[in-house]
């Protein structure tokens, strides 16, 4: 798994490809999408059974449909999404990102992505920075109701309705290179302060750093991320608290850090860098708008088209990812020697099988991540999709707040809230405030219109069936 291939090619030009990895979800799931003939046969297949060299003589009928199914259904998949974008086996893209990916250089090249990607290049320690200080989105459920049977009829389940593209749209990002800031008076507050127009990175150093309410549903300072700590106290690899780490962040993460969390006097701010904000390029917020409002017409349009709707989906799927690839890319080769194998990141370099370096390669490195942002067609910086989760991890922490909280007199939480689970772009409750949800979905949809993008209707009735009493 550590190092997972997308294709193997042999000395006699034979190539193995991972064609699920161009579906990115399961085969049964893939196939039901493209509606295509043949479907994977699920329970045909006995996986308790023992096998071994002479079972193919005992192979039921069950389980040869499952077997012929299972390659029927990826050759017609395959077949499908070839038609579909004018493709054959040799020039068909090996992932689901690589369908957006070529579109969008198309767009980039007619409008000059390459250099505004190059007015913003990160440096090779900048990049690093940003590599530690980058986070998915945040899986978590409420400590407080772990071991509690809870009536699912009366949870509701309320998310962003593709909360990435929607971060892509509606919000700004580092628009220049970020500088270094030598000012030692540049404290928390002040990041906070200007974090409306500017972007800010930097090391953050926390002593006796702690949740401000025991009670608090959704701990968001992430264990993980912490470079160094001392008398760590998590809540399934979320701080609740610690007596000393440090960590890079970027200003938007501790907008929520600094609501769920207060810490001693001595705790600061170094290596701060900064840079100007601004919306995203229209070469590719306009692609991304056009992709999910392909997505949304294609959903409802009759005919319906599986694999247009399919297209479109993972088109809006991976716009994201197209943000935050790897930038050095590994070539593994075997080597005939036991226990060796070579990684080739722009030259050849030995490993031992335990994974210690036979030589130190960071020059090779550093002159690689060179070379991919001297190429004329990288076009997206590597701090966007940084800044695109950020955005949502706060946009989540927004909604989290929907759900009703109960105080007593010294402000402190009476009770747990009814906050049971988060999923990166989607919180469950049966204790919603609708007045809040209408509220904030406003909000979402006033952000999305000061950038020129008028947001999807969508039925309004969940909110006003509760407006006598909420």
């Amino acid at each position: 798994k550590s190092h997972y291939p997308i294709n193997i090619r042999f000395p006699n030009n034979i190539v193995f490809k991972d064609s699920l990895i161009l579906a990115g979800c399961k085969l049964e799931k893939w196939a039901q999408d493209l509606d295509v003939e043949h479907q994977k046969a699920v329970g045909s297949w006995d996986y308790d059974k023992i096998r071994n060299q002479d079972w193919i003589s005992t192979i039921s009928e069950d389980e040869k449909t499952y077997i012929e199914n299972d390659t029927l259904a990826g050759v017609e998949c395959i077949d499908a999404l070839m038609l579909s974008l004018d493709k054959n086996i040799y020039t068909i893209p090996a992932t689901a990102t690589g369908i957006p990916r070529e579109e969008l250089r198309h767009r980039a090249e007619a409008a000059h992505g390459h250099q505004w990607f190059k007015r913003q290049c990160l440096t090779w320690d900048q990049f690093i920075k940003f590599t530690l200080l980058y986070h998915g989105g945040y899986s978590h459920a409420n400590r407080y109701f772990i071991s509690d049977f809870l009536d699912m009829a009366d949870t509701e389940g309320w998310d962003f309705n593709s909360s990435y593209p929607y971060c892509l749209l509606a919000f700004k990002y580092p628009a220049e290179a970020f500088i270094p800031l030598d000012d030692p008076t540049i404290d928390i507050d002040y990041v906070l302060r200007n974090s409306e127009n500017y972007a800010y990175i930097f090391k953050i150093t926390f002593f006796n750093v702690r949740l401000k309410d025991d009670l608090e549903p959704m701990p968001a300072l992430q264990s993980t991320k912490c470079q160094q700590t001392i008398n760590l106290f998590t809540d399934n690899g979320r701080v609740l608290s610690c007596g000393y780490c440090w960590l890079y962040m970027c200003e938007q993460d501790l907008h929520v850090i600094r609501e769920q969390y207060e810490w001693d006097d001595a705790t600061y701010i170094s290596e701060v860098e900064c840079a100007k904000k601004d919306y995203l390029p229209r070469w590719f917020t306009d692609y991304v708008y056009e992709c999910y409002e392909a997505k949304c017409e294609l959903k409802d349009a009759d005919p319906f088209d599986p694999v247009k709707y399919a297209l479109s989906k993972a088109r809006v799927n991976s716009l994201y990812g197209l943000t935050v690839q790897r930038c050095v890319r590994r070539s593994i080769k075997e080597v005939t020697e036991a226990g060796w194998y070579q990684i080739n990141e722009d030259g050849d370099k030995a490993y031992m099988e335990s994974g210690d370096y036979v030589e130190d390669f960071e020059e090779d490195l550093q002159e690689a991540y060179k070379k991919y942002c001297n190429k004329r067609k990288t076009v997206l910086p590597y701090q966007v999709g940084t800044y695109c989760t950020a955005y949502a991890f706060r946009n989540l922490f927004e909604l989290g707040k929907c759900v009703k909280r109960y105080y007593k007199k010294d402000g402190k939480l009476a009770m747990p809230v009814h906050w049971y689970y988060s999923d990166t772009d989607s919180c469950y409750s049966d204790d919603w405030d609708y007045g809040k949800i209408w509220e904030y979905n406003n909000n979402c949809k006033e952000r999305l219109k000061a950038n020129n993008y008028g947001p999807r209707s969508r039925s309004e009735e969940r909110f006003s069936r509760n407006a006598e009493t909420d």
